[in-house]
């Protein structure tokens, strides 16, 4: 599951060369804000491909982190961890969207537009600069845009 997860996410291309495109099996971090409000912090996935979120805006939800795990949604507060069944949270929730677009990135088609690279999916799209790290992810059916920066493998 972790390539599946991390496909596409660091190719090495250039310049739009879409041949350079293949999944890798390392993990990665980075910086993460959204659109339209203040969520923002540090999002990274493990070499298992499970995702986690911690938030550092805004003020009141800082340190809280979030994990996703297959079918289980943990959420962790001041050291107590709980976990929930993802048919309990709602599918609109940013650290879902954000997994399923990960997991499902092997299977979208890539195009070149300039020095960026769009992967598009059933019901969102990743763009990529020109060395493979996601940058921005657009959802279809929701106003959530995620923006990916400061990029480092695990």
């Amino acid at each position: 599951m972790a390539a599946a997860l991390i496909c596409c996410l660091f190719c090495g291309c250039s310049n739009g060369n879409l041949t350079d495109i293949s999944p890798i099996s390392k993990g990665f971090s980075c910086k993460f804000s959204i659109a339209d409000s203040d969520l923002s912090g540090q999002l990274s996935v493990n070499l298992e491909g499970d995702l986690s979120l911690i938030f550092n805006g805004p003020d009141i939800i800082n340190g809280i982190g979030i994990r996703v795990k297959e079918e289980s949604v943990i959420v962790e507060v001041d050291g107590i961890s709980e976990r929930y069944p993802r048919s309990e949270v709602p599918s609109d929730s940013p650290a879902l969207l954000i997994y399923d677009a990960l997991s499902a990135a092997k299977d979208f088609s890539p195009t070149a537009d300039g020095d960026r690279i769009i992967l598009k999916g059933k019901d969102c799209i990743l763009m990529l600069d020109g060395y493979g790290y996601i940058t921005k992810m657009e959802f279809d059916g929701s106003d959530t845009v995620v923006y990916l920066s400061e990029h480092s493998t695990n």
